[in-house]
C-alpha cells in the first residue's frame, strides 16, 4: 500500500480544499483572531465544508442539510486532546491512545480534532500544515500488517519532511491490527518519530492494547502528559446525555448547570453528601428544580443508553434501527476472533449471564457469580470462563464489580464471586434480544421496559458510579476500577449493591427502583454507614432528596449528575 492510496480518506490534501482553506484564511485577520464569536463562525463555515467532504462526519448531518456543530456530541475529551497536541506536546513527539467500545464515537472524535487542526492551519499557518496530517484506518483491506503500517508512516513522513510544522498521524482502530506496537517501536528506534515531531494518536476497542503497548513501548511514548497519555471514551454518562439533549434542543439552563460543575465542585458535593449529618449539596438543590425534565431524560436514557448513533436515531425517528444493535453484536464477535477466541463460547458465556429464571423476556437478576459456577453450567474449565470474562471486561462490554466481604480491605480474594453489569443499556438490549431470538431489540426493550426497569436502573447507576470514580479520581484506565468499586455481602440477604472508594474513603450505595424509600433498605445502609463512619446513599426513583445522619436518599437522575 502506498501513500497515494490514502487520498480518498485524506481529502484535505486535495488542491481544491487547500484553496478553500486559503480563501478562508484571508478572512481571518488579527481582529478576527481576538474575537471568539468571529472565530466560532469561521469554525462553523469550516465544519460545513468538512461535513460535505468527510464520509464519517457527513453521516452525522440530516438529509438535505449542512453539518451543524451544535448537532454533534462533543465529548469532554476533545478540548483536552486539542490542548495535548497543540500546546502540551508542541515541538515534540507524543503518543496518545484513545480506548473505548466499538461505535462509541472514537472516529468522530478524531475527525472533530482534525477540524480543529485545520482551523489552526488557518489561524496559524506557520505552525500547522494540512499536508502534514494523515488519517489511516488500520482495519482497511491491504494494509500489509505491521510492516505495511510502518512503511506507510515512513513514506508519509519522508514526503512531507520539507513542509513546516509538526506532523500529525491519526491511526484508527489499531486493535484490528495485531502487534501494531512493534511498528511504533521500529519507527521510534530509527528516530523518525522524534525527528519529525510526530503527534501519534491511536484509537482502539480493547484495553489489552494499552497493557501490551506499555510492555512493548516502555518509554517510547514521548512527552508524558499531565492528564495521562492513555484516554478513555465510554458511552455518554447521564450528565453528558442531558447536556447533549439540551444542546440539540437549543436550551441552556441545564447546560449552564453542568458547565459550572468542574471535577473539584463535583468532589465537594460528593463529600458533603456523604458526610454524616451534612446537608444537601447546593448543586443538587438547584437541579431538583428541574426534576421533571431530568426524569424525562432518564426514561429515554434507560432505552437508548449513551451511544451517539442510538441517541440520534431515537430522537429523529422515534426508534432505533435493528441494524444498530446487530452491528454492535457482530463487531464484538469479530473483535473476539482477532483475539483468537471462539464465537460460540463467547456467546454462551453471555447467554448464561443473561439467563432469567422465568424465561427469555423476564427480568434478568443482577446476581453474583463465579468462574467455577459458570464453568459448571457451561461444561468448560474455569480458566476458559475467566479468559472470556476478562475479554468482555477489557472490551468495555462488561463492568466487573468484585465482592468485598471485609470492610477493612480493598483486595478481594482472586476467586471471590463478582457481579457483572453491562456498561450501557444498548449493549444489554442488543445481546438480550439476540439471546431471546428477537429480531427487533428496540421493540423488545419498549415492551419489557417496566419489567426490566429495576435491572436497567441498577445497571446505569453502576456504570455512572464507575464514571464518577473515573472523574473524581482522575483515572483513565478501567482496570483500576477493580480496586475502587465493589459490592458488600457480609452474609446472605445483607448485600449492599455498591461500595465505592473515593479519595480513600469507602461509601455504601443502595439502589432502590421505587418512588418511596423502603425502611429495610435504610436500616441496612445505616448499619454499614456507621461501621464506615460515613453517610451512605440510597438512590431511588422518587422526586425528593432526604437526608439523615447516616443516609441520604437521592433521586437517581440527581445522583448521576455528579458523575
Amino acid at each position: 500500500m502506498s501513500i497515494s492510496s490514502l487520498v480518498e480518506d485524506n481529502w484535505w490534501w486535495r488542491p481544491d480544499f487547500l484553496g478553500f482553506l486559503e480563501d478562508l484564511a484571508k478572512k481571518v485577520d488579527e481582529e478576527t483572531r481576538r474575537s471568539p464569536e468571529k472565530l466560532k463562525r469561521n469554525l462553523e463555515i469550516l465544519a460545513e465544508e468538512v461535513g460535505e467532504r468527510d464520509h464519517d462526519l457527513g453521516q452525522l448531518k440530516k438529509p438535505g442539510s449542512t453539518l451543524r456543530i451544535e448537532e454533534i456530541w462533543m465529548p469532554q475529551l476533545l478540548p483536552a486532546l486539542k490542548k495535548n497536541v497543540l500546546s502540551d506536546a508542541a515541538g515534540d513527539y507524543v503518543l496518545i491512545s484513545l480506548r473505548g467500545p466499538r461505535r462509541v464515537g472514537k472516529t468522530t472524535l478524531l475527525k472533530l480534532l482534525l477540524t480543529e487542526l485545520l482551523m489552526r492551519s488557518i489561524t496559524s499557518p506557520g505552525e500547522l500544515n494540512p499536508l502534514k496530517v494523515v488519517y489511516i484506518r488500520c482495519d482497511r483491506p491491504g494494509m500489509g500488517g505491521v510492516e505495511g503500517l510502518a512503511s506507510l508512516i515512513r513514506d508519509f513522513l519522508a514526503r512531507r519532511a520539507d513542509y513546516p510544522g509538526d506532523a500529525y498521524v491519526l491511526l484508527d482502530e489499531v486493535s484490528s491490527l495485531r502487534d501494531w506496537q512493534f511498528a511504533v517501536k521500529d519507527l521510534y528506534d530509527t528516530g523518525i518519530l522524534t525527528r519529525n515531531r510526530v503527534k501519534l494518536l491511536i484509537t482502539g476497542s480493547h484495553s489489552l492494547d494499552v497493557r501490551k503497548a506499555s510492555e512493548v513501548l516502555g518509554l517510547r511514548r514521548g512527552v508524558m502528559l499531565e492528564d495521562g497519555n492513555d484516554k478513555l471514551l465510554l458511552p455518554m454518562k447521564f450528565a453528558e446525555y442531558v447536556y447533549y439533549r439540551e444542546q440539540l434542543a437549543g436550551r441552556h439552563t441545564l447546560r449552564d448547570l453542568e458547565d459550572g460543575l468542574g471535577t473539584e465542585e463535583k468532589l465537594e458535593a460528593f463529600v458533603e453528601l456523604t458526610t454524616p449529618g451534612g446537608g444537601v449539596p447546593q448543586i443538587l438543590e438547584m437541579a431538583e428544580a428541574y426534576i421533571n425534565e431530568l426524569y424525562a431524560y432518564f426514561e429515554d436514557y434507560l432505552l437508548t443508553g449513551g451511544f451517539p448513533l442510538a441517541v440520534r436515531q431515537h430522537l429523529e425517528r422515534g426508534r432505533i434501527n435493528p441494524n444498530v444493535y446487530t452491528e454492535y453484536v457482530d463487531l464484538a464477535a469479530k473483535d473476539a476472533l482477532r483475539w483468537r477466541l471462539n464465537e460460540d463460547t463467547l456467546f454462551n458465556v453471555l447467554w448464561e449471564l443473561l439467563r432469567a429464571p422465568g424465561g427469555p423476556f423476564e427480568a434478568v437478576p443482577i446476581k453474583e457469580t463465579s468462574t467455577n459456577k459458570l464453568a459448571g453450567r457451561l461444561g468448560i474449565s474455569h480458566n476458559t470462563v475467566k479468559q472470556y470474562l476478562d475479554y468482555l471486561v477489557d472490551a468495555f462490554v462488561l463492568l466487573e464489580v468484585p465482592k468485598l466481604k471485609q470492610l477493612d480491605t480493598r483486595s478481594p480474594p482472586p476467586k471471590s464471586p463478582k457481579k457483572y453489569y453491562f456498561w450501557d443499556p444498548l449493549m444489554f438490549y442488543a445481546l438480550k434480544a439476540m439471546s431471546a431470538g428477537s429480531r427487533d431489540p428496540y421493540t423488545t426493550a419498549l415492551n419489557t421496559h417496566e419489567t426490566w426497569k429495576p435491572v436497567t436502573t441498577e445497571m446505569i447507576i453502576a456504570s455512572n458510579t464507575a464514571h464518577m470514580i473515573l472523574t473524581l479520581e482522575h483515572i483513565q484506565d478501567t482496570r483500576l476500577l477493580k480496586r475502587k468499586i465493589f459490592y458488600h455481602k457480609p452474609q446472605p440477604g445483607k448485600e449492599i449493591d455498591l461500595l465505592i472508594d473515593i479519595r480513600g474513603r469507602l461509601t455504601p450505595i443502595e439502589v432502590y427502583s421505587s418512588e418511596k424509600v423502603d425502611t429495610n433498605y435504610v436500616k441496612k445502609l445505616a448499619k454499614t454507614s456507621q461501621q464506615l463512619k460515613t453517610r451512605g446513599i440510597l438512590i431511588h426513583t422518587g422526586r425528593e432528596t432526604q437526608t439523615a445522619t447516616n443516609h441520604a436518599a437521592v433521586p437517581a437522575p440527581l445522583f448521576m449528575l455528579l458523575a
